[in-house]
């Protein structure tokens, strides 16, 4: 299975999938898959139309596709697909450019494996508070990271 595959496996397992528009945890309006955005590339709100199965899928992909490039980009020491797949997630959660400042991805490019897969806890905030939901998903992210599970 590709790296993206594997993400894609994971980022299914950590969002779900809610085929009408809701507020996550941190008030973001979200629809699909985590998707931020609509079929015709606009931000989700309350007023999104419901859409289908199918269409979660290629928002999901049309997200991930290019934030597996950005993410490739970044990471500067050769990496495992299982490690792609897991950054992909979190940067598809995060955002690239959150990981682009983090500490995870400087330990990460300096060698150190174990020590990026640790900071992957350092992301499981929401609105000022701890969230178990991204407790959850940076454990699975983690343990993804250092192959003890596959999506």
């Amino acid at each position: 299975m590709t790296a993206i595959a594997m993400a894609a496996r994971l980022i299914r397992q950590c969002e779900g999938c809610v085929l009408t528009p809701y507020a996550d945890t941190g008030g973001t309006w979200t629809i699909g898959i985590g998707s931020i955005h609509d079929l015709a590339g606009n931000r989700v709100t309350a007023n999104t139309p419901p859409i289908t199965q199918q269409d979660a899928e290629d928002l999901m992909m049309a997200e991930l596709t290019p934030t597996a490039d950005r993410v490739d980009a970044l990471v500067t020491v050769p990496i495992t697909d299982g490690q792609k797949a897991a950054l992909y997630s979190f940067a598809y959660n995060e955002g690239v450019g959150a990981l682009g400042k983090s500490t995870l991805l400087r330990v990460l490019n300096a060698g150190d494996t174990a020590g990026a897969a640790a900071h992957f806890a350092d992301w499981n905030i929401v609105a000022g508070k701890v969230s178990k939901g991204l407790v959850n998903r940076r454990a699975l992210e983690a343990a993804v990271f250092l192959g003890k599970v596959t999506p």
